[in-house]
């Protein structure tokens, strides 16, 4: 991968972990190659959940890549536009 994609991955989930805690949520990156298939973890009630977070460089990109299939609870796509000092 790329530096630009290593940045845009780490800003992806960095934003949506942002967000959760922002929420009152208690929520956390993985840490290590141990946790395949998500990117955060998160109480909800007594139970814990997993968000996959997928980012890509948005307008340019069109298309999500990856195993969306299994490992998490909950998928989210960040489109992150490099051009625009705001996300969205």
């Amino acid at each position: 991968m790329s530096d630009a994609g290593s940045y845009s991955t780490a800003a992806g989930e960095h934003l949506v972990l942002g967000q959760l805690l922002r929420l009152g949520v208690s929520a956390y990156l993985a840490q290590g190659p141990t946790q395949k298939g998500w990117d955060i973890i998160f109480k909800l009630g007594a139970e814990l959940k997993t968000v996959q977070v997928k980012t890509i460089s948005w307008p340019k990109e069109k298309a999500v890549n990856g195993s969306l299939t299994f490992g998490f609870d909950f998928l989210v796509v960040v489109l992150l536009d490099r051009d625009e000092t705001h996300p969205r």
